[in-house]
């Protein structure tokens, strides 16, 4: 029964996270039975079904067996089972009944197949096998806190696949915590060749300082608003290596500090970056922490935020239009130069008018990023607004404009809206009526990711974002968005040959369009399996499936002061 075990084993091993082996129904047994030659059926009239049933009936009563149900015969040549005296005589043109037995009362399964077996006409038996649905699911302690994933359907893709490190996934936010226990294994690192490269392809940097870094930081100086709320700088950085060494010793004076030394090590400026990241790829089934969408990836860090004064003297971070093009620049040409950078995240996000900003060069240089290949996934914002009728509020009059840079109509974009775990669109989570300017819903309510240990800027601005178990649970389309990321990575990984087009396709259309499209997105919500099946020659492309307010920091910097304000959201 060579294909039976084969299938057996596999449900087995599929099991195996959430029990020790296969279970089945006490008592109960499937059999093969040899069935009459149909020359030696009474008047040759009887039926292949009717002559089965026969043959399972009278397979009943020599073995005191009740029988359940008898299923449609099967050719002999069909079961590969190895071979015995007693069966060296099947002819390849046989048929064979297939059975549902019930033992007697109080009889194991184990004792029904061995009085089956007794019969010279039962070909084979087995257990009545209780199979869950085919998925795999991560030893990672917190994971069964962590519902957004479940509910995007991971653990079906996950059967197939969980990532692979050969896919570079760019993290544009406040930095990573790449030294935190559950990223450093899935941290990108820079080597000389392919800085060489991207020194080569244009940009300005200091190889041996960037040998063995995990990304790039893209800061300005000296940011800060005087008392008319006019907003001033003293110029930019360098771009500064994301690593390596420890950042726990890392502090608010080292990042304007202008020492590579000790900028290097501060990794994230907040904890927001971080929180994406492990979402987009957190080491998983290593028995730490929480599990990313991708098991395996290799997450490479765009930190484009700089620390920020108020008119108060009050700080926070935020991330100006120029280091952020800057970043861009650097990935480009990381890209270029052979890093197999496939996916962008852009947690991140401005209120402007379209006429600004469609023909902008912040606008071409997001369209250069989806130009080289790279599908970008950016949060549509935390302002609770119908992006395609936005209202005047108390705090800022967004009539007339759009969020970017999840509105830009570049080709490898995904606009992504924040659900909740009951399926609605969350209360603070943009929307578009009409499905022009939001694609897609995924989880963002209550996420569970990794974080900063600790406070650097000040505790009041990073209070949603570090806690000293270096976890924390966060809410905002900030997070939804590392879902469609991490998910556009790991189908790039199991599609490798896939060009980002046909990724972001797949994602889009195996989408369920039943949930949150009519009235909030174009496509719905997302099902990573759904999109897995419509990357599938057989699919024919069918479907699979059908931050909250901001950071009290940012609370201290007005949506119209700044030209640059990332999304974010509370606990």
């Amino acid at each position: 029964m060579k294909k039976i075990l084969i299938l057996t084993l596999f449900c087995l091993l599929a099991a195996l996270p959430s029990y020790a082996g296969p279970r089945y129904v006490e008592g109960e047994a499937i059999a093969a039975i040899k069935m009459a030659p149909a020359g030696n059926v009474a008047a040759g009239v009887m039926s292949a079904k009717n002559s089965a049933a026969a043959s399972a009936s009278s397979a009943a009563v020599e073995s005191g067996a009740e029988l359940i149900q008898v299923f449609s015969p099967i050719a002999a040549g069909e079961v590969q089972a190895a071979a015995s005296a007693k069966r060296a005589s099947s002819s390849g043109s046989e048929l064979l009944a297939l059975a549902h037995f019930r033992g007697a009362a109080g009889e194991t399964t184990a004792q029904l197949i061995a009085r089956l077996k007794e019969n010279p006409n039962v070909v084979s038996a087995m257990p009545n096998y209780m199979m869950p649905v085919s998925s795999v699911k991560p030893n990672d302690p917190m994971w069964k806190e962590q519902w957004g994933s479940e509910r995007i359907k991971l653990p079906e893709v996950w059967e197939h696949g969980v990532g692979s490190q050969e896919v570079v996934a760019v993290v544009f936010d406040t930095g990573v915590i790449y030294d935190h226990e559950d990223l450093k294994d899935n941290m990108f690192v820079f080597d000389e060749k392919l800085l060489n490269g991207i020194k080569n392809n244009g940009v300005s940097l200091d190889v041996g300082e960037f040998k063995g870094s995990h990304g790039v930081w893209c800061h300005s100086r000296g940011l800060y608003a005087d008392k008319e709320g006019l907003i001033h700088d003293d110029g930019f950085f360098p771009a500064v290596p994301v690593g390596p060494g420890g950042t726990e010793g890392a502090a608010s004076a080292d990042i304007d500090c202008g020492d590579v030394g000790r900028m290097r090590i501060v990794g994230d400026v907040n904890g927001h970056g971080t929180h994406v990241a492990g979402i987009v790829g957190a080491v998983g089934g290593n028995g730490i922490g929480v599990a990313g969408t991708n098991w395996h990836v290799k997450l490479m860090a765009a930190n484009v935020f700089s620390m920020y004064r108020d008119g108060d003297d009050n700080y926070g971070v935020t991330a100006l239009v120029s280091d952020q093009m800057r970043a861009i620049d650097f990935i480009v040409a990381a890209k270029r130069a052979g890093a197999n950078i496939r996916v962008a995240n852009m947690s991140i996000g401005m209120w402007a008018g379209p006429e600004e900003e469609e023909l902008s060069p912040y606008g071409a240089k997001v369209k250069q990023l989806s130009d080289a290949g790279i599908i970008i996934c950016a949060a549509a914002g935390n302002e609770g607004q119908n992006i395609d009728d936005p209202q005047d509020t108390k705090d800022f009059d967004y009539r007339g404009k759009l969020s970017y840079p999840a509105c830009f109509k570049v080709e490898n974009m995904i606009s992504v809206g924040a659900s909740t775990s009951g399926d609605g669109c969350a209360v603070y989570s943009n929307y578009s009526s009409s499905g022009k300017w939001v694609d897609i819903f995924a989880p963002g309510d209550n996420i569970l990711s990794t974080c900063r240990r600790s406070w650097i800027v000040n505790p009041s601005s990073d209070v949603d974002t570090f806690d000293p178990s270096g976890y924390v649970s966060i809410s905002g389309t900030s997070m939804a968005s590392p879902y469609v990321a991490g998910a556009a990575a790991l189908l790039c990984s199991l599609y490798p040959d896939k060009s980002a087009a046909e990724i972001r396709s797949m994602l889009l259309n195996g989408a369920e369009h039943g949930l949150l499209a009519e009235g909030y997105s174009k496509y719905g919500m997302l099902n990573v399996l759904g999109a897995y099946n419509y990357g599938q020659p057989s699919s024919g492309g069918s479907s699979g499936g059908g931050c909250a307010a901001g950071f009290g920091a940012l609370a201290l910097i007005g949506a119209a002061l700044l030209p640059f304000i990332r999304r974010a959201g509370r606990k």
